[in-house]
């Protein structure tokens, strides 16, 4: 292989579960992670790896922002990180960190993946008006 690189993805977990009242926002998600998977085989011959990354709820500005715009933001704070197995929600830190590595020389096998980094929300299942 000539070239070489990674490309990562910016996806969102709510492209693997769907979520009721965003469902723009869910497709173009789902539809990113399927554009990485066929983009990994299309471009696994110049050495250019493809994934993505579908954060969960992060502690971001994003959430700020959803937050503050809520009558008690800290029980609706309370209920997003009890939404998280682990029990709070991630860290901008911790997405980054993904991306690290996937941009990395360690990572070199890795093509096609999508990465959930939710504190193991999608395999919980739970969403935020449950």
């Amino acid at each position: 292989a000539h070239g070489g690189g990674s490309i990562i993805h910016m996806a969102s977990i709510t492209g693997v579960l769907g979520l009721p009242g965003i469902a723009a926002y869910s497709a173009t998600k789902g539809a990113l992670i399927s554009l990485t998977r066929a983009m990994s085989t299309d471009y696994a011959g110049f050495g250019i790896r493809v994934n993505s990354v579908a954060p969960g709820t992060i502690d971001s500005p994003m959430l700020h922002n959803f937050l503050s715009q809520q009558n008690d933001s800290a029980a609706r704070r309370a209920e997003f990180d009890a939404m998280h197995p682990v029990g709070r929600v991630g860290t901008i830190d911790e997405v980054a960190n993904v991306f690290v590595f996937l941009a990395s020389d360690e990572s070199s096998f890795v093509s096609g993946a999508n990465y959930s980094v939710d504190g193991g929300m999608s395999v919980k299942g739970a969403q935020p008006q449950d």
